[in-house]
């Protein structure tokens, strides 16, 4: 049995074009949902965000919102995707390191690059004093 509460209608900022309030949907809380009544829900396109189901009302919002569903029975990964569940794999396992540092590899290699700079800036010999000559005055066209 489906257990739910608090039916209603919500307006919200929109996630898109930023407009106050542009968008509206219908949502209630799971607080208990069967398969069947969530494949229910599913075919007349409502949409889930953890225990929160809604409908967007696309009619009171300023960018439509559209459904996107993959049978995932069916579903058969591309090449590419195959790569990326690969690295991913290997990432998780610690055999591979992203050419890009994210999180604590980011600034722990923004710290080595800042001591390197210091380094650097510290192995310079400093600027040699320079005197201004006075520029030669031009002759005088008369």
């Amino acid at each position: 049995m489906s257990v739910v509460a608090n039916v209603r209608e919500m307006r919200y900022d929109c996630p898109y074009c930023k407009k106050k309030k542009g968008c509206c949907s219908l949502f209630f809380w799971a607080v208990r949902l069967t398969p069947e009544d969530y494949q229910a829900l599913v075919d007349l396109g409502w949409c889930r965000c953890g225990r929160m189901v809604y409908f967007p009302l696309n009619h009171k919002c300023c960018c439509p919102q559209h459904s996107m569903r993959i049978n995932a029975l069916q579903f058969q990964p591309s090449k590419a995707q195959k790569r990326v569940k690969r690295r991913i794999e290997r990432l998780q396992a610690g055999e591979w390191k992203p050419a890009i540092p994210f999180d604590d590899d980011h600034q722990e290699q923004q710290q080595q690059q800042e001591q390197q700079q210091q380094q650097q800036h510290k192995q310079q010999p400093p600027p040699q004093p320079t005197t201004a000559k006075p520029s030669p005055t031009p002759p005088n066209p008369a």
